[in-house]
């Protein structure tokens, strides 16, 4: 154990063992709540008072504790003990149940008592019946299933389904103007609607218009893309229900007919798209979308762009091959022995070793998110392409999440000086090592209490980086990434400033994504310069 300095002074900062780090802020965290306790007016008046009793040998009275401190056994002295006025008032309940067996102190037992004249005896005391509770009847907010739609046509709708049924029946090819015509959704779910709906190989005028009303007429466009990749007895979907998509994806779409002799890269592809979904739209990370998560999304919006761009890499949101490219490359850097899983040390390379010994220590403890990895102690690809996305774009909510988590080392949900400054010592270590000029840590403290106003001294929340998002990735860089914390203290504004004129709707993954992309490619086209291009 370690002991800290002689009174008055600030304790030794404790040795830093990542299985203590619990106990090291609990006793800083008491430490100071008791020298600010000590420094209270009334505590000093209390201890001289005390201090001066016992040297004039003066009996101590010392106010009983109240019951609720009190053991469940107690005698009777104990127990008759006057309740002061600061003790809260005990249930209702628990009065009720004693009363049959309260007894009075000089009360006989049944076997000496007398009968007492009718006079003497007093009048019962009317009880009064327990009040009944209020029955209020709250109109029901939302009732799902419900919602009525004229299943009638329209004149429009009319003369729109006569010219796409030119006759009473259709083939596959010409039901793709149906869904993305009068459906009005993406025309590659053609063929999962199709299958429900064909009877030998044909739809029949009269077998959709009945499919029209019983499941599309009372939906919007949004609702029906949702109805359409989900199973027909489910309430959400999950990550199977891309797997036929991503199939017709990548057999139709212009874009990724390239792939088509690579089936490995095809599936590589498919499951960095489906991890990406399910990172930005699974809010409540479960493996399922629900409606609700779904229409809230810009899912439907990333689904209708791939329907009608032909260049893959313009849709940036989840489906750009650029992505996914730069993805699995930084991924396969880091597994050398290529087992497609990430031992810590692997990791620890990443970016040049930018991140903290303490920083991987929580990520690998799965302190930000459990691995979805079946080897203990190993990340596997969906495990690093949620890293990656949270690390170079810390803007979003998914990723202030993650690395709140990662700061937050008692897991209450506040991040306080104690848990910064176990992070930021290692930091500058670093700094110094490099021959770097560090910060002291109080002036990167002030600064962030400054940038974020928390509510408490020193007492961080989520909210506080939600409401300055785009500030947050500079508190997160400077406690965990040395790299980005040294180029923000050297960060060029006029160089920053163009970047966000030149590519106003760009993300920071997008921007990292595109950087990236080119350095790569720079790369494989001349391998023998790669180390200068580094």
């Amino acid at each position: 154990m370690l002991e800290g300095k002689q009174s008055g002074e600030r304790p030794v900062k404790p040795i830093q063992h990542a299985n203590h780090i619990r106990y090291f802020l609990a006793k800083r965290k008491m430490d100071d709540l008791f020298m600010r306790w000590l420094s209270l007016p009334q505590t000093d008046e209390t201890i001289k008072k005390l201090l001066g009793d016992l040297a004039s040998r003066k009996e101590i009275t010392i106010t009983a504790p109240t019951p609720f401190f009190i053991a469940p056994r107690l005698t009777h002295h104990v127990a008759t003990i006057q309740m002061s006025p600061q003790t809260p008032p005990r249930s209702p309940n628990e009065f009720v149940s004693e009363k049959p067996n309260r007894r009075s102190v000089d009360e006989k037992s049944p076997g000496h008592d007398s009968p007492k004249p009718p006079e003497e005896i007093a009048a019962p005391k009317t009880q009064k019946a327990p009040p009944q509770p209020i029955q209020v009847n709250v109109p029901q907010l939302f009732i799902p299933s419900v919602r009525q739609a004229n299943s009638d046509l329209t004149p429009e709708q009319q003369k729109q389904i006569n010219e796409l049924f030119p006759s009473d029946t259709i083939n596959a090819k010409d039901f793709e103007a149906v869904v993305s015509g009068f459906c009005g959704i993406p025309k590659f779910l053609s063929q999962m609607l199709f299958s429900k709906l064909e009877t030998r190989g044909m739809i029949t005028k009269s077998s959709f218009l009945q499919f029209w009303r019983s499941e599309f007429a009372a939906r919007n466009p949004r609702e029906r893309t949702f109805w359409a990749l989900k199973k027909k007895t489910a309430n959400e979907i999950d990550s199977d229900d891309f797997k036929p998509v991503m199939k017709i994806l990548l057999t139709s779409h212009p874009g990724l007919e390239f792939l088509a002799n690579t089936p490995e890269f095809q599936e590589r592809y498919s499951e960095t798209v489906v991890y990406r979904i399910f990172f930005a739209v699974d809010t409540n990370d479960d493996g399922r979308i629900s409606q609700r998560e779904f229409l809230n999304s810009n899912l439907f919006d990333a689904l209708m762009h791939v329907d009608r761009e032909e260049d893959i890499n313009k849709v940036r949101n989840y489906f750009s091959y650029e992505h996914f490219y730069v993805l699995y490359c930084k991924f396969w850097e880091l597994d050398t022995d290529h087992d497609f899983l990430i031992s810590k040390d692997d990791f620890s390379r990443y970016a040049g070793y930018t991140l903290s010994k303490k920083v991987l220590d929580r990520i690998f403890s799965q302190a930000p998110r459990k691995f979805r990895s079946k080897v203990e102690g190993k990340m596997s690809y969906e495990d690093f392409v949620w890293y990656l996305l949270c690390e170079e774009d810390k803007m979003t909510n998914r990723a202030i999440d993650y690395w709140f988590r990662v700061l937050d080392l008692d897991e209450n949900g506040i991040v306080t000086g104690f848990e910064l400054e176990y992070f930021y010592e290692e930091q500058k270590q670093r700094l110094e090592y490099l021959n770097h000029e560090s910060v002291l840590y109080e002036d990167v403290l002030c600064q962030m209490s400054d940038i974020f106003k928390p509510e408490k001294e020193i007492m961080f929340r989520v909210e506080h980086f939600r409401r300055q998002r785009t500030l947050a990735p500079i508190f997160f860089n400077i406690f965990t990434n040395l790299n980005k914390f040294v180029a923000y203290e050297q960060r060029d504004p006029f160089m920053l400033k163009n970047e966000a004129t030149e590519f106003p709707d760009y993300s920071d993954w997008d921007k990292f994504a595109q950087n990236e992309y080119s350095r790569l490619a720079m790369e494989e086209e001349n391998p023998d310069n790669q180390f200068e291009l580094e």
